[in-house]
Parts: structure tokens; sequence; C-alpha cells
């Protein structure tokens, strides 16, 4: 199981949905293929078998109709099933706020208690690996796409190889497993340079071969740490724990998770996907989380205040309202340069 484990997250990775999903949730799709395999005879038998069920699982899995149990060790009975299934329906009907891919296991039951008692009134089934944001709707809907065309390329690759008998192209292989990022796909891309292009961020600090990154050119948004030179030969140098592209965006989710989706590749990515939760020109609520980077809403579609704020409006759908904001586009991507500093090669916004 685990080298179809491997495939899964290699597949998540490379096409930049890793920030969209818990790892164990990934973990949990793929231990379902082995604990549920019907209608298949028997679980997979080989990597490849496996991978190509845990494609089948996100392309064709109705995720608003059924939820995905995963029986492990077989812990839950079938009244636990059945509770778990009118849980999901109740909540299908009465909770906008479900997460969008519902996986349920033995450790999600909850008790219930009444208010005046200490005696258990209930049982509750809630997804801890899964939530409202991961993932979001939009990205169960891009991940279930991209496995449905996956499936299709595996499919002609298959029969090309079966019908020419030889073997296909390994670069073939591999655009399974990476995609290039794409402007039309998201609102703002923010390319990185790579570590190997940047000799100036690693610096010698003693005579023991510890290195470090320089606080002086990358920004304090990347965590700066010492990292032991493991190289065997002399002028080599291996640099453990470096991770610049995962921590700006666990930087970026932090700042500004409440306002965009990201999408990256932590293993072999030099670029970071960021896609509004809403669209921009749109107005949404005014919220405490969003304030920071949110214009006031004009009721003749602008956002700006203009050079005279403190003019009186001519008409009445020139009002501003503080009601209704939306993303200060300009100040959100001035931040992301400055928390990238030292990192970011430049950034793309395709926001028409």
């Amino acid at each position: 199981m685990s080298a179809v484990v491997q495939l899964a997250k290699l597949w998540i990775c490379g096409h930049r949905f890793w920030p969209c999903f818990k790892e164990e949730a990934i973990e949990l799709l793929v231990a379902s293929l082995f604990l549920h395999y019907k209608p298949y005879l028997h679980p997979p038998r080989s990597a490849f078998s496996g991978f190509t069920r845990f494609l089948n699982l996100l392309a064709n899995w109705e995720w608003q109709f059924f939820p995905l149990i995963v029986n492990l060790n077989n812990e839950m009975s079938e009244v636990d099933v059945s509770e778990c299934v009118k849980e999901f329906t109740s909540q299908n009907q009465n909770n906008p706020r479900r997460p969008p891919m519902y996986i349920i296991t033995p450790d999600d039951r909850g008790s219930i208690t009444s208010p005046n008692s200490n005696m258990k009134k209930g049982v509750k089934w809630r997804p801890y690996w899964t939530t409202k944001s991961q993932p979001s709707v939009a990205a169960l809907t891009r991940v279930t796409d991209l496995a449905k065309a996956t499936l299709a390329l595996l499919d002609n690759l298959c029969s090309e190889q079966a019908n020419a008998g030889s073997q296909v192209d390994g670069e073939v292989w591999q655009a399974l497993f990476r995609s290039d990022i794409d402007q039309s796909d998201h609102d703002i891309i923010l390319r990185l340079n790579a570590l190997a292009e940047m000799p100036e961020t690693v610096s010698n600090i003693g005579d023991d071969d510890d290195y470090s990154v320089k606080k002086s050119k990358i920004s304090s948004s990347v965590s700066t740490r010492f990292y032991k030179n493991l190289a065997k030969e002399a002028g080599e140098t291996i640099l453990v724990g470096v991770e610049p592209l995962t921590n700006y965006g666990e930087a970026i989710r932090a700042h500004f998770g409440d306002l965009m989706e990201l999408y990256y590749d932590p293993v072999n990515g030099q670029d970071i996907g960021l896609n509004f939760k809403h669209r921009v020109r749109d107005p949404v609520k005014f919220r405490i989380a969003v304030s920071s980077y949110s214009l006031p809403y004009h009721r003749n579609g602008s956002s700006k205040l203009g050079n005279d704020s403190e003019s009186e409006p001519e008409g009445e759908n020139d009002k501003i309202t503080f009601s209704h904001v939306v993303p200060n586009v300009d100040e959100i991507v001035a931040d992301l340069a400055t928390m990238g500093k030292g990192l970011l090669k430049s950034i793309s916004v395709n926001i028409p």
C-alpha cells in the first residue's frame, strides 16, 4: 500500500493540489481502496493498479450524495455505519458548512452529552481529516476533472504502448504526474528563484560546516534555521530542511487564507498559484478577518474612494457602502512581494 500512497501523493503534489488536502486524507483515500475494494474481486495487487483505482475514486465518487467511510481495523459496526450515513444526510440538508469531501473513520466518533447531566445523550460523527476549506468545493472540482483527464491520458498511453509493441517515452509518462502552471487558471502567480540559483543565500558560518539562510537576503516569512552540511566531497553543499517554498506558502495561508486558495508543489515546484475565493469584482459582506486587505464598495461598481473622499456623492447609486467590500489587490500584491523578499522572481496578476 505504501507504493500506492507515494504515487498518489506524487500526483497531488505534481499538479499543485498539496495545500488543498491534509496529508492524512490522501492516505485514507488509498486505504479505502484496500479495505473496501468492491466491485473489484480483490484489493490492488500492484502500485499501478492501486494508482488507477485512486484516480477512479477521485473521478467518480459522488461526494455530494455519499460519505466515504473508511472502517479501519473493522472497528465500526453496521449500526455505526448507519449513524454516519444519517448524520451525513442531516448535515447535507441543514449545514452549508459541511466538508465537500466527507471522509469518516472510527476515530471520528464524538459523544454528545446533555447540558444538565453527565449521561451520554447521543453520538455524532464529524470528519477530522477533511474540512470546509481542505479541500474546498473549487479545489475538489478541479481535482475531480484532473483525475478524469489523467485516466483518459493513462488509457491512451497504455493503448499506444500495447499497439506499438514498444516502450513509450519516459517523459510522456512523467506528464501524468506534472503539469505546467497556466496563467488562465490562477488570479495571481508567484514565481520563485531556486536556491541552486541563489548561492548568496547560503553562507558558511563556521569551521564545522554548518550553513544557514541569510536573514538579510530572505524575508523573515521564511523560517531561518541552521542546517548541517552532509556533503562528503569538498565543494558540495547539502542543506537538510530548507523548504522556502513551503514556508512561504504557509506564511501566505496565515495572512491571506480567508481570501485566497493556494496551489503549489512542495517537492519540485518553483511557483505558487493563488485564486481568490470570490470573484474579485463581486462585493462580499465585511468581515474582520479580511478587513486589512479590503476596500469599501461603491454601489456604482467602483472600489475606489476617489480623489475627494470627503465630498458628498451626487446620486443614490454613487453611495459608498462599508457593509460590503472588495479585495484590495494592489495592497495584497505589495505585501506578497514584501513577504517573499529574496525568493520571488516575478509576480503575475491575471484579474480581468
